[in-house]
């Protein structure tokens, strides 16, 4: 018995430490959502902070936003909002080729969300084209710019002055998946913090 005590310790000793710092890694994962700021853009300009805001699907009815579980806030009423997940959407009736997108999965039905946010944002409209839903990018260069619709041809003129992120763009091609594409080629662009001019060391 006294063989066993020491052994059944080895065994549980790690499980328990580990319980520990799950708990403490959920509390902290817990407070940081908690921190983010959820706010709501009217389309009047006026900006209201909530605790919580959450996208609310569901079948037969219109979705909608619910701050602080309890006041609904409809899409028309608003330009922008940010949820408590942290991901910022925007309506797609200040872009200039604004449709009505009939979806609502990662944002309110006509909202844009930002995918990729820095000096270039990325933004993503889903919507129903007659047979699946699908997804048109957007890019913003700089905070209050105008959102336009991604081209290559945009996208290459926002990053010339990368030389990083033009060389990934010139060296993968764009058609297999735009998305991952789109992303990663701004990732590259925003995260150099002193750009380079292409061609210059």
């Amino acid at each position: 018995m006294k063989k066993l005590l020491p052994l059944v310790f080895m065994l549980f000793c790690p499980v328990l430490i580990m319980g520990v710092f799950a708990q403490s890694n959920t509390a902290i994962s817990e407070s940081q959502q908690v921190s983010q700021k959820c706010f709501v853009e009217y389309n009047d300009g006026s900006i209201k902070e909530f605790e919580r805001l959450e996208v609310v699907t569901a079948i037969f009815k219109t979705p909608r936003l619910i701050a602080n579980g309890a006041i609904i806030i409809k899409p028309e009423e608003i330009k922008a909002y940010m949820d408590s997940k942290g991901r910022y959407a925007i309506s797609a009736k200040l872009f200039d080729d604004a449709k009505e997108t009939y979806v609502a999965t990662s944002a309110l039905n006509g909202f844009a969300y930002r995918v990729v946010k820095g000096k270039i944002n990325v933004f993503a409209l889903k919507y129903y084209n007659g047979r699946v839903t699908a997804l048109k990018y957007y890019l913003q260069q700089g905070e209050g710019k105008a959102i336009v619709p991604y081209n290559a041809e945009l996208l290459a003129g926002m990053i010339k002055d990368d030389a990083g992120a033009a060389q990934f763009c010139s060296n993968n091609e764009t058609d297999k998946n735009a998305g991952k594409f789109l992303t990663a080629v701004v990732e590259i662009y925003n995260s150099n913090a002193h750009t380079v001019t292409a061609g210059n060391p």
